[in-house]
């Protein structure tokens, strides 16, 4: 998991002046690692405002960027910057700085670029509270925007705002994308009250009203499978967290009880293979910590705590972003036929040394007639024939047997040098009329 994190130097309700910075952490063996080579503006190591460090960050699949946020110097008047952050193992070693627009003098009272999401394509969704920026600034008339990784600050193309208006009045804090949907769910703060949104996307247009949540402010959004969305937020009044499910079908939100006893919960994410739920939350007003709760369901699950850095404490993580494993890879290809990697979940779980009966799942609502898993560790870009993409350099070729769910066998012994081993998978098919297809691929990266 990675987490942005930031100082707060204000006095209401307490400061919290732990260290700012990235980290990255798996969540079940507790190891924190900064990762170093940061800008000042990022480590929150030249304070000149109360807010100072990353509000999120997030990796760029199959790539080694990560994209970071900082509140850094930008005080009024001055450019927020974005930062694009090329890795080496753990050590920052290429930057890249777009600059998205100028601090309006509303900006102490806003909530910045409060969440990102990477879409499928490799260019990161921004959340944007406009009262942010100064106005005439793009990002002073929006509650969305479009980071483009791969291209230079400045040049066309590398930031898009996304079309949103009627804009609602109250601060941006909180995003989860649904692109199946077509929609972006945003939550608001307006100081007594949150209220959820929803936004057209990738089209952009009207902000529609969904569900009010009284007394709470909204501090992130994930999205679940089935549609639903898991908030955080807290009581305006007494800073105790609150984690909720909301149903955005018919505007209900049901109350789970696993935070009671906390304060000023940050932010919610869910892992793709097994469902279960993060969020950062404080046991005192002054330490935020990532916490766990398992089983996934949050009707049941149990909540853990999650090692913090040595030193104790790490500021306010205020982004959650998961390497996740299983993870799908590239597009499919020829055939029509829907044969879909089935990773979140995995009904099969994590690829954990010892995990003996880990395996990749398949749907195919109409089984293919025949089926065959290519397994490798490197990736291809070779094409074969009428259209079909290989993903994969195969080293060993697995025929299973057609049907509506199909099995992909990768039992793992428990052997400390797989750790960090990654394994490629992809299936071809024919269907009825023996046109040969393609699934895209599957990336296993085996953990401790």
């Amino acid at each position: 998991m990675l987490t942005g994190s930031y100082r707060y130097f204000g006095t209401q309700p307490c400061a919290i002046q732990g260290p700012g910075g990235i980290y990255t952490f798996d969540p079940r063996v507790g190891v924190v690692q900064p990762i170093t080579g940061l800008p000042s503006e990022v480590l929150g190591a030249t304070p000149s405002t109360f807010l100072h460090g990353a509000d999120f960050a997030v990796r760029v699949p199959h790539t080694n960027f990560i994209v970071a946020n900082a509140w850094g110097d930008s005080t009024i008047g001055q450019q927020l910057p974005v930062f694009v952050f090329t890795l080496n193992g753990l050590q920052v070693v290429a930057t890249q700085r777009h600059d998205v627009g100028i601090v309006g003098p509303g900006a102490w009272g806003a909530a910045g670029l409060p969440q990102a999401e990477v879409l499928a394509d490799g260019r990161v969704l921004l959340a944007v509270d406009p009262t942010t920026f100064q106005a005439g600034e793009a990002l002073a008339n929006t509650m969305l925007a479009v980071l483009d990784p791969s291209k230079a600050p400045g040049t066309s193309g590398a930031l898009q705002p996304v079309p949103v208006a009627p804009l609602p009045s109250g601060n941006t804090n909180a995003m989860a994308v649904d692109i199946d949907r077509g929609v972006v769910w945003i939550g608001v703060f307006q100081q007594s009250q949150s209220t959820l949104y929803s936004v057209p996307f990738p089209s952009g247009g009207a902000a529609t009203a969904v569900l009010t949540m009284p007394s709470a402010l909204v501090t992130g959004l994930a999205l679940e499978p089935s549609g639903s969305l898991l908030a955080t937020s807290y009581d305006v009044s007494s800073g105790a967290a609150q984690l909720l499910r909301i149903d955005p079908s018919n505007a209900t939100s049901v109350l789970f009880p696993q935070l009671n006893g906390m304060f000023y919960a940050e932010c919610v994410c869910l892992e793709p293979a097994t469902g279960d739920i993060y969020v950062v939350a404080g046991a005192t007003c002054e330490r935020r910590d990532v916490h766990h709760i398992t089983p996934a369901d949050p009707a049941t699950g149990t909540l853990a705590a999650v090692a913090a850095p040595l030193g104790g404490g790490w500021g306010v993580p205020s982004g959650l972003d998961i390497n996740p494993t299983p993870e799908v890879y590239g597009q499919p290809s020829g055939s029509s036929l829907d044969v879909t990697w089935q990773v979140a979940p995995n009904a099969a779980g994590l690829p954990r040394i010892g995990n003996s009966g880990f395996a990749l799942g398949l749907t195919a609502p109409t089984p293919p007639l025949f089926a065959a898993a290519q397994l490798g560790l490197t990736n291809s870009t070779q094409p074969i024939v009428l259209g079909v993409q290989l993903l994969v350099d195969p080293l060993v070729n697995l025929v299973l047997a057609p049907g509506s769910t199909m099995q992909v066998p990768l039992a793992i012994p428990y052997a400390s040098n797989l750790i960090g081993t990654e394994v490629l998978a992809q299936v071809l098919f024919f269907d009825s009329s023996v046109m040969l297809g393609a699934t895209a691929g599957v990336q296993v990266t085996v953990l401790p």
